[in-house]
């Protein structure tokens, strides 16, 4: 049976990432999505423990103070009438919400927007990640290849296979790729795979030991999975007035805010506020 509902706000965020979070949090108003979008591993600066931690506060904030009223419940989200928003959650509920402002941080998957202009970057954060069958007991953890965006940085960590109490490894590799070369042939999997082998051999990691024929088997890797990370967001030049995309960072939401007492009680020294 479906159940209905209907809620009105002077300002409304739509997504999860800690842009939209901080916005949510800073300005106190409630916050809705379509996924759950938390800093990715691996990322550009290395800091990803310190912002899924921040991520972590910020949810737990907004959800305590009953910002986040449909958790990670929502199916669907559609702009239907000016000032006026329909969404549908997994138990069949059909919210309509009305607000004076709506401030969209992720577009993705939101229903009745515009075709974009263009965006503020075509680059994606690309983590392709391998496993080892041949050549994944070594004692290298990263190899560097940062002069290149294709296949930047490489890591290897503890599989969970165990091998006789060896600790096996495997691995990912990051790159950094834009919207027109990821449909591109040498950008795929399988030619990650190839250069990743070939940089293993260029810093010595050999498989096992063939007896028969006296020497090293060369590494075996194959891919499990890609995940595609955007860095730029879509630029409209047709949203109405009362809408607007969430640009900033959550460093730049975050400095700029006016103190708070509770998030400085919680953040100490962990973060960029006084900085």
């Amino acid at each position: 049976m479906q159940r209905t509902l209907e809620l009105e706000y002077d300002k409304l965020v739509i997504g999860s990432d800690l842009s939209a979070l901080s916005y949510s949090y800073i300005n106190k108003c409630p916050i809705i999505f379509l996924s759950v979008d938390k800093p990715y591993s691996y990322n550009e600066n290395n800091n990803w423990t310190d912002l899924l931690t921040l991520w972590n506060d910020l949810a737990y904030l907004l959800s305590n103070d009953k910002y986040i009223p449909f958790s990670d419940k929502i199916v669907s989200i559609r702009l239907d009438d000016e000032k006026k928003i329909k969404i549908v959650t997994k138990q069949s509920l059909v919210a309509t919400i009305n607000y004076e402002k709506l401030i969209i941080a992720n577009d993705s998957g939101l229903e009745g927007m515009p075709t974009p202009d263009k965006k503020t970057s075509y680059n994606n954060w690309v983590i392709d990640w391998l496993n080892a069958t041949i050549g994944s007991v070594h004692n290298i953890d990263t190899i560097d290849n940062s002069n290149e965006d294709f296949v930047k940085k490489i890591y290897f960590y503890p599989s969970k296979r165990l091998y006789r109490n060896l600790i096996k490894k495997d691995l990912l590799c990051v790159s950094n790729i834009n919207d027109f070369d990821l449909k591109k042939d040498e950008f795929d999997q399988s030619m990650v795979r190839l250069k990743i082998l070939k940089m293993m051999n260029s810093y010595g990691i050999k498989g096992k030991w063939d007896k028969s024929q006296n020497r090293f088997i060369k590494p075996r890797i194959f891919s499990v999975k890609r995940d595609i990370y955007p860095l730029g967001k879509n630029i409209y030049n047709s949203l109405p007035n009362n809408i607007s995309i969430l640009y900033d960072s959550h460093e730049q939401i975050l400095l700029n805010a006016k103190y708070d007492e509770k998030w400085h009680k919680l953040a100490k020294d962990r973060y960029l506020w006084n900085k």
